[in-house]
């Protein structure tokens, strides 16, 4: 869900609550994300580390990755 924006909070009654990026509470939880197989035939390697960052400072972070977010951030 966070991939998406959606935020995810617990409101006074302990039940899950689902925000939008806006802001607008989701009555639903929102669509899963495709299975673990239905992604590696699509090409992705699902290892332990897959979805962990090789790098542990900033300054540690290749130059084509931060432009990314730098343009990402401008275009928004």
């Amino acid at each position: 869900v966070h991939e998406g924006g959606v935020r995810v909070c617990m409101d006074r009654d302990q039940k899950i609550v689902f925000f939008t990026p806006r802001g607008r509470a989701l009555r639903a939880a929102p669509p899963r994300l495709p299975k673990r197989r239905a992604l590696e035939r699509r090409g992705a390697r699902m290892t332990p580390g897959a979805g962990t960052p090789r790098w542990k400072r900033d300054s540690h972070i290749p130059w084509e990755v931060e432009a990314k977010a730098w343009e990402a951030l401008d275009s928004g």
